[in-house]
């Protein structure tokens, strides 16, 4: 299959019925999820770990022992959304013993597409959290 048309091609939504609900369901389920891991003591909301006003992260933790940390770069094509979108996302891994780093990065157009994402705010600036990851 050849594309021709590049804008449909990313244009995920246009192609998945009653997208839209989705879109706006999905923060109110992370925001309850953030609610219920915070009065848990599991979660770390709205860390900085760079210099720009989108470099938060928030930092779910699992109960038990931990296997490791997964960082969840959320969608939206380097130009849509933020964290507060997708925490409810981590509920899978969460259950399997994963630590779960979600961080907001700059956006296009605020920065150039080349330094898009997480460039903007040096994943490595993560390690303070992350090396701290604690088993409940």
């Amino acid at each position: 299959m050849k594309i021709t048309d590049w804008d449909d091609a990313y244009a995920n939504r246009d192609h998945i019925p009653d997208a839209e609900r989705f879109l706006a369901d999905w923060p109110r389920a992370a925001e309850a999820f953030r609610q219920r891991l915070e009065k848990a003591g599991r979660a770390e909301i709205d860390l900085s770990y760079g210099p720009a006003p989108r470099n938060r992260l928030d930092i779910f933790h699992p109960e038990g022992t931990v296997r490791g940390v997964i960082v969840f770069v959320h969608g939206g094509y380097w130009r849509a959304f933020d964290k507060s979108y997708w925490s409810h996302f981590a509920a899978g891994p969460l259950a399997r013993g994963w630590c779960v780093a979600m961080p907001s990065y700059t956006l296009v157009p605020e920065i150039p597409i080349a330094g898009s994402g997480l460039k903007s705010g040096r994943p490595s600036a993560f390690s303070p959290h992350v090396s701290q990851v604690r088993s409940a």
